[in-house]
């Protein structure tokens, strides 16, 4: 299957966010786990628009890179 036929939506976004575990360290882009948890309705709709464009393009945007 090709990257840019990938289906990423909000809610596979917010349903990870949700499995997050707050107790735990940093993530590698530096933000806490209970930060992204609590942002999850935000950063869940961002990356759903983000997201495909990027597969389609086969590129991460900058601030996306890990």
């Amino acid at each position: 299957m090709p990257l840019q036929d990938l289906e990423i939506t909000e809610d596979m976004v917010k349903n990870k966010l949700d499995k997050l575990n707050p107790n735990k360290s940093r993530v590698p882009v530096g933000v806490h786990p209970r930060d992204l948890k609590e942002m999850r309705t935000i950063i869940s709709k961002t990356h759903s628009v983000i997201m495909p464009k990027s597969l389609e393009d086969e590129k991460l945007p900058q601030t996306g890179k890990v």
